[in-house]
């Protein structure tokens, strides 16, 4: 990329097996009802520089339901190996600064955070049901994903945390790998994987089952 690449409502991007280099001062936006799914590509930057990341927007006032293939909000999927690195926030999903963008929506399978500044950040959002209105779980997972900082790190921004939430309920990391590599410049001592502010997370092992029934392997 030279600029910007924005992903308009009704649009669907898949990156395939590719590598995207993106410049520093550019993003990916993925605007309400826009599609973006990285599939076995990585999105990267340029020149040795941070690039700033995926935007997902949403709309604080729309559930997040799939209606007729569809999302009110803006949509991420990462799966088959996807890699995003050297973001200074890899996703974020909001369009930050606009408080009435929250919600945007990420489904990560089998994906790799790597050297980000911040990995992912969701904040400010309730999800509910499109029939009731009721509360429900905010429609965002991370399956079997690793979140890691190394010794490649070139972020300038000191690296505190790979997660933030705050005020949002139901987003759940299943089987996910976090770490960092202490004692290198800009990597905080203290860093975390995830810092959850009057948030609900869920952090579970990933069980697949197996041919015995009744058993089932377990990856914590």
């Amino acid at each position: 990329l030279k600029n910007n690449l924005v992903i308009e409502n009704g649009a669907k991007l898949t990156l395939k097996d590719c590598i995207l280099h993106v410049p520093s001062g550019a993003n990916i936006i993925v605007k309400p009802g826009g599609q973006l799914i990285v599939d076995g590509a990585t999105i990267t930057n340029r020149c040795g520089l941070m690039w700033q990341g995926i935007e997902v927007w949403g709309n604080k006032n729309v559930h997040q339901y799939e209606i007729n293939g569809s999302y009110g909000q803006g949509y991420l999927e990462l799966k088959n190996g996807a890699v995003i690195e050297n973001a200074k926030c890899a996703v974020e999903l909001w369009r930050p600064h606009y408080w009435g963008t929250t919600g945007g929506i990420i489904h990560a399978t089998d994906a790799t955070f790597r050297n980000n500044t911040t990995a992912v950040r969701a904040l400010c959002y309730t999800n509910f049901t499109y029939n009731t209105h009721k509360e429900t779980s905010y429609n965002a997972y991370f399956n079997n994903c690793t979140f890691v900082v190394d010794e490649n790190y070139s972020g300038t921004e000191t690296f505190h945390r790979h997660v933030t939430l705050a005020d949002v309920n139901g987003i759940s990391f299943n089987g996910c790998d976090f770490s960092a590599k202490r004692g290198l410049q800009n990597v905080h001592q203290w860093c975390v994987g995830i810092n959850a502010y009057d948030a609900g997370v869920a952090v579970n092992s990933l069980c697949n089952s197996t041919t015995e029934i009744g058993r089932a392997s377990c990856r914590e």
